[in-house]
């Protein structure tokens, strides 16, 4: 069977599929003639018992342990209703911050900011959990730098072929050859450093602040 079969019988998009593969949930067989995968019925099934896991937010992580045997399916769905418990517990105050709230006139000109801080962080030390918003700049601030660095790399990496290929057609003299395959190889070079450099500093330094609002 064809992954866009599968795709169709199961109702999970092609991309969900191969990250179901990459995450090691999912092994297809290979047909021995071509190489490509052959989906059975029994990777049909898995999938729907992987989708259907997935609708129950449960993580990709706990289905993995589940599927090798390191977790029992019981052990698995009590974690699940546990954390939706807490998590559950954890919305209705924070509803209820937003009813009093919605209920005074409150204008953002106005908000006594500190004094609901002030509850907020009475509600927090009795273990209830609000918005984590430094883990959400984390993944916002990441991501944003990693995009803008893969493009301008995949720029760079459009020159760099465009000068082989140049040169392939109408050979340079090597000096001058060397200086304009390094010009774009550094570039590439120092963003990714500075890449690696943004996502330190993202870690450690402003998103830590933001953290603390």
């Amino acid at each position: 069977m064809k992954i866009n079969e599968v795709e169709e019988l199961v109702g999970i998009t092609k991309k969900n599929i191969r990250f179901y593969e990459d995450m090691g949930l999912l092994n297809p067989a290979r047909n021995p003639s071509n190489s490509y995968r052959d989906y059975g019925e029994e990777d049909v099934v898995r999938l729907q018992k992987i989708k259907l896991l997935r609708k129950l937010d449960i993580p990709c992580e706990q289905i993995k342990k589940l599927m090798e045997g390191r977790i029992s399916f019981t052990e698995c769905i009590l974690a699940q209703e546990k954390l939706l418990e807490k998590q559950s517990h954890n919305l209705m105050h924070i509803q209820d911050i937003c009813s009093q709230l919605s209920k005074e006139e409150i204008t953002v000109e106005n908000l006594d900011a500190s004094a609901w801080l002030k509850k907020v962080g009475e509600l927090e030390k009795g273990g209830v959990e609000f918005v984590n918003t430094r883990e959400k700049d984390i993944k916002e601030r990441r991501w944003g730098s990693i995009a803008s660095a893969l493009f301008f790399v995949l720029v760079m990496l459009a020159v760099l072929t465009l000068i082989i290929y140049g040169n392939k057609q109408d050979p340079l003299p090597l000096g001058l050859f060397v200086v304009l395959l390094s010009v774009p190889s550094v570039s590439i070079v120092c963003t990714l450093v500075a890449l690696g450099m943004r996502i330190k500093e993202i870690k450690k330094g402003e998103v830590y602040e933001a953290g603390n609002y």
